[in-house]
């Protein structure tokens, strides 16, 4: 009941958002991945496209289409890809003890998170059906680059915390991820900014709705709640004693970014520029969910 027709959104609207969709439109199959275009893989179609017609909802039936018809036949292939076929084999990711036993038999002297990772991938055996989530690993290595080595801090507690959830190409997250492992290594115990609590200004939907970089404040601020949270589950409220205020903190704003995407008050748009045409939003690439939306429009045809 928002009064609009059509959410213009990125790929992330596949992300777990239960709307009431009843047709999903690719205006392309395509998506740059570090500088190279990369087609979408059966499962990101499927689950994109999964967003419409969903049980209990106004749709129970959906339907996926693409904008342009020479995107048809690849949609039709991708849409009737056997999902369980696709799986060759399932990815194993070393846990924190399994990483320091070899350490102790193998490394005399680590001096790096990165030196512990490749030495123990060089010689780790890998069954049939499994690989490493190098991937992963390589973004425990990325975020180790950023924390300064200390010797008198056990490598264990490295390695836990290059595992939390921080996106290093977000300098405000990097940033407080560096500033959480310097308390952490100087007083051991962490408590989340005092400012981090005093959010009502940035809770304020009709602003959220009306303004990109408020939007996409609010996200970055959800993001280090939860590098915070992931890292007290970890070493415990103990060392990370403000857990608690951060959880039902988390919870709100959620909640907040929800409203706003389900419940934008007609004639208004979340967007980053005055006047965004439709070429511009087709070639942008943002890891952000904000959308654009626009009233009184209907679908024609397919």
């Amino acid at each position: 009941n928002s009064g609009f027709d059509i959410l213009i959104a990125t790929d992330a609207v596949g992300m777990g958002l239960n709307l009431n969709i009843r047709r999903v439109v690719f205006t392309t199959l395509t998506k740059s991945v570090k500088g190279e275009i990369q087609t979408l893989a059966a499962p990101q179609v499927r689950q994109i496209a999964g967003r419409a017609g969903r049980a209990g909802s106004r749709y129970p039936h959906g339907f996926v289409t693409c904008l342009h018809e020479e995107d048809h036949g690849l949609l039709r292939k991708l849409m009737g890809v056997n999902l369980d076929a696709q799986v060759h084999e399932a990815g194993l990711m070393p846990s924190t003890e399994q990483l320091m036993e070899y350490m102790d038999g193998a490394i005399s002297e680590p001096q790096s998170v990165a030196r512990v990772i490749d030495q123990w991938a060089s010689e780790a055996y890998v069954g049939e059906g499994f690989s490493l989530c190098s991937r992963r690993l390589d973004e425990m290595k990325q975020a180790a680059e950023f924390i300064p080595w200390k010797p008198d801090l056990h490598m264990e507690d490295y390695l836990e915390f290059c595992q939390a959830p921080v996106q290093t190409a977000n300098a405000k997250l990097l940033r407080e991820f560096v500033r959480l492992f310097d308390v952490f290594s100087t007083s051991r115990q962490v408590d989340l900014a005092p400012e981090r609590f005093r959010i009502d200004n940035v809770l304020n939907i009709s602003i959220l709705q009306k303004s990109f970089r408020a939007f996409q404040s609010l996200e970055e601020l959800y993001h280090l709640i939860d590098m915070y949270i992931y890292l007290a589950n970890r070493f415990g409220d103990e060392v990370f004693p403000d857990k608690t205020q951060a959880e039902p903190l988390r919870a709100r704003i959620v909640s907040v970014l929800d409203q706003v995407l389900r419940y934008a008050p007609p004639g208004r748009r979340v967007t980053d520029t005055k006047s965004l045409t439709i070429r511009k939003l087709s070639t942008r690439r943002t890891r952000s969910t904000c959308s654009i939306f626009f009233k009184d429009c209907k679908v024609q045809g397919r």
